[in-house]
């Protein structure tokens, strides 16, 4: 099975993410209505070789790697990640995975975190990125509010994200799962 993940930039373009035979379909759409992009889809395939143009859209084939997972999440925040330049893709899946281990410590409003590692573009023309974050919060007040467990955790955070992000290459989606 493979996990492919599609960044839809236009809301015409939502109901064209129906892939059959895929599994596990998720949709996280932007609060804002204005938003671009306006929502993220993913789900599961057998193979990526048989999959529609995704027109308009910009589409992913992406490794999963589920960090920890506590609810379901009523708000989530999904982040397309570019690596910071000084680092080889290697390097950055590595310090990606130690990445998570910070954040269990220091983001007590993560209810649910996955890391993708993105394996390919699967649209032709679609911007590079080296993965996504798939951030589940208990709640709005607790992302706004207790994002952070300290100061100090922020300051650590802060300066991990820094070793190994591009933070001007990334794009968030904040959204509600439909």
């Amino acid at each position: 099975m493979r996990k492919v993940m599609v960044l839809v930039r236009e809301p015409a373009d939502l109901d064209a993410i129906d892939v059959p035979g895929s599994r596990g379909r998720r949709v996280i759409a932007a609060e804002d209505p204005d938003a671009r992009p306006v929502a993220v889809v993913s789900f599961w395939v057998d193979g990526v070789a048989e999959l529609p143009p995704f027109d308009g859209c910009w589409a992913y084939e992406v490794v999963e790697h589920q960090r920890w997972d506590q609810a379901e999440p009523p708000l989530s925040r999904w982040v397309f990640l570019t690596r910071n330049p000084e680092l080889d893709a290697a390097g950055f899946v590595d310090r990606y995975a130690q990445h998570a281990e910070l954040a269990r410590v220091h983001h007590p409003s993560i209810c649910r975190y996955t890391q993708d590692v993105v394996q390919r573009a699967i649209t032709p023309g679609a911007p590079w990125f080296d993965g996504v974050s798939e951030l589940g919060f208990w709640d709005r007040d607790a992302m706004i509010e207790r994002h952070y467990d300290s100061p100090e955790g922020q300051a650590i955070i802060t300066a991990d994200i820094d070793g190994f992000l591009d933070r001007n290459g990334s794009v968030p989606v904040l959204g509600i799962e439909h």
